[in-house]
């Protein structure tokens, strides 16, 4: 990497600097800042690459790249020579004489700054624990100059204090700064809260950090909730293409291609994609809409964390919800949320925890106005272990949700009261209504006073069952209350149409639906004597179904090629079951991000179709997944 000497202070004789290594006379300048024992080296990797190597290619060609040295433990060191570094009394003087305090550090950086102002459209700071307070105080001693900076990004920083303490006295004054709640933080997250507030902010944590705290590691101030990351406070700095740290590579580059508004999101003249969430290996697990709100359950590949977003009709995050539109829950690991719920005043996010090896139902009720909450676990009420697969509720906000035992493999269909209570004369009368055996149940959906749920047998048979909301089955449906259809690999949803015919959504060879009329015999007058099979270039997999005004409806998922799926799918189709080729190509639109690619949900929203999918993204050896929100035009071609 070519290095450029630039723009250079002294202290005491100690040669301070912005070192260039990329000066292209582009537009934008990016500092990176160092913490206390560090370096510019603090940015560099064990394969000696440097932070600012892994930006994107729209990133580089519009940023030259900075880092400011300035007197630490390790760069004085490195101004000691060898010899008088190892005398206890020489060292000792050198390091007193260098030992200035952090606002003259700050006061330098900003002369040095301010000599740069002129060259650059836009500065940009990411600093590294001490580093990031740095950069603050450097920010708002250019209060005049706010128009000319775009982000500030900071790295294991100890916002509120950490303990230094075990890094040795060398810098006895910076570690007493960086006590928490000294007056030194507070006043500069006060200044920098009530001065500055309207430049691009990120802040990132480092989960295995010894010396910042989660709380410690954004400002008292700020609502912001630190991204985080699997590594130490070391490592945060050094980013490298594994699988821990491949994460924040690409999470960075997102965030810092949207600050600076470098993200190409036209695709063709009739579709759009924007991303969904900056996290990378979260899959979409639920995505409900109320008035025009949108809520989008999200979790992580390992279930250690589950994020809800609110998005308004525009589709955009709305940052009046939660921390910036984005609630959190990473309490306890092994959690996995699956259906949202709400009422006029709270969300309910249904799913079940792994304790001590047994399964058990839990819900958080998440409060809309301020985003309190509460979560209950069932481990207790039920010995046979159960974990949720679905869930729905009634107009008198009871719920329903549906699963199996993990201890006995016994179906269930649990009513929990509004109260949070069960409803144990439901439970008596289910029980006397035993399920199959060998059937997996995962879906439910709810009309008026009954329950339709389903799921598949051993045989590859669609299982159908139906209920009255007090738990005894409605025997004028089907055979004594229950249909199976031959013909099922899975089942993934259930539908009403206006007329309350049930679509039975799921997978065979292809996608397939299969529809049944309200007293449950096959509606054989629908598609090919009452399936309709989904052919495209591909085999296919449906995941989702919309039902539209008229009864049309669209199912989502993806093409597969017997290993993993290939490109996102969507079919619209005639209420009678067969495609309609006014729509799309035939009626089928098939579509990629440059990934393997799956649509897992349609919204149909003032005749534009929004598209939730999820996509695969490369970490060296290793796959991630990303989320998108895709819109298309819905206009016959």
């Amino acid at each position: 990497m070519a290095q450029i000497w630039h723009t250079i202070l002294y202290i005491k004789g100690f040669k301070i600097k912005l070192e260039k290594t990329i000066d292209n006379n582009n537009r934008h300048l990016v500092i990176f800042i160092h913490g206390l024992t560090g370096s510019k080296d603090t940015f560099k990797n064990e394969n000696d690459e440097y932070f600012s190597e892994f930006f994107s290619n729209k990133i580089k060609s519009v940023a030259d790249i900075a880092y400011f040295v300035y007197p630490s433990s390790a760069n004085i060191k490195k101004y000691i020579s060898t010899l008088l570094a190892k005398i206890p009394k020489v060292n000792k003087y050198f390091v007193k004489k260098y030992n200035e305090d952090l606002e003259v550090i700050i006061n330098h950086l900003s002369e040095l700054v301010s000599l740069e102002i002129p060259n650059y459209e836009k500065i940009s700071f990411i600093g590294h624990s001490m580093g990031g307070l740095i950069a603050k105080g450097v920010l708002i001693n250019h209060l005049n100059h706010l128009n000319k900076f775009n982000f500030y990004i900071t790295l294991a920083t100890p916002h509120r204090g950490g303990n230094f303490a075990k890094i040795g006295s060398f810098f006895n004054n910076h570690i007493t700064a960086l006590k928490k709640d000294s007056p030194f933080l507070l006043k500069l997250d006060t200044d920098y809260e009530v001065k500055i507030n309207k430049i691009n902010t990120h802040y990132y944590r480092a989960i295995f950090d010894k010396y910042v705290t989660r709380e410690s590691s954004h400002p008292i101030h700020h609502n912001i909730r630190p991204t985080s990351i699997e590594c130490n406070h070391t490592e945060i700095a050094k980013p490298i293409d594994n699988y821990e740290l491949g994460e924040l590579i690409q999470h960075i580059n997102l965030l810092l291609e949207d600050f600076l508004n470098l993200k190409d999101i036209s695709f063709s003249n009739n579709f759009k994609e924007s991303n969904l969430f900056q996290g990378i290996g979260y899959s979409i697990v639920d995505i409900q809409h109320q008035n025009n709100d949108n809520y989008v359950l999200l979790s992580k590949f390992d279930k250690t964390r589950n994020v809800l977003l609110k998005l308004n009709e525009n589709f955009e995050i709305d940052t009046s919800f939660s921390n910036n539109g984005i609630f959190e829950y990473s309490e306890y690991e092994n959690i996995d949320l699956k259906k949202i719920l709400f009422d006029d005043e709270f969300i309910y996010i249904i799913g079940h925890i792994v304790i001590n090896k047994y399964f058990s139902i839990c819900i958080l009720k998440l409060k809309k106005s301020n985003s309190s909450f509460s979560i209950k676990f069932y481990d207790e009420q039920f010995a046979d272990h159960r974990y949720a697969m679905d869930s729905i509720m009634n107009l008198n906000n009871d719920i329903f949700t549906v699963g199996k035992s993990f201890k006995n493999e016994q179906l269930y269909l649990t009513k929990i009261k509004s109260n949070g209570n069960i409803d144990t004369i439901f439970e008596e009368n289910l029980n006397n209504n035993n399920f199959m055996d060998n059937v997996w149940l995962n879906t439910i959906i709810q009309k008026d006073n009954y329950i339709i749920v389903a799921g598949r047998d051993n045989n590859h048979s669609a299982y159908i069952d139906k209920f009255f909301d007090n738990g005894q089955i409605d025997l004028n449906f089907g055979n004594n209350g229950k249909v199976i259809i031959k013909g099922f690999l899975r089942v993934e949803k259930l539908a009403f149409d206006s007329k309350d015919n049930i679509f039975i959504v799921g997978v065979q060879n292809e996608a397939r639906v299969v529809k049944i009329k309200k007293d449950g015999n096959i509606d054989l007058g629908f598609g090919n004597n009452g399936i309709f099979d989904c052919i495209a270039n591909e085999r296919t997999e449906a995941v989702d179904i919309l039902v539209l005004e008229n009864d049309d409806f669209i199912i989502s998922g993806h093409e597969y090629d017997g290993n993993s799926y290939q490109n996102a799918l969507v079919a619209y189709c005639k209420k009678d079951g067969i495609l309609n080729e006014k729509y799309f190509n035939n009626g089928i639109l098939s579509f990629t991000n440059n990934n393997k690619c799956s649509a897992k949900k349609t919204m149909l929203i003032k005749n534009d179709l929004y598209v939730f999918t999820e996509y695969n993204i490369s970490y060296g050896h290793n796959n991630r997944i990303k989320t998108s929100i895709n819109k298309f035009a819905l206009q016959v071609f």
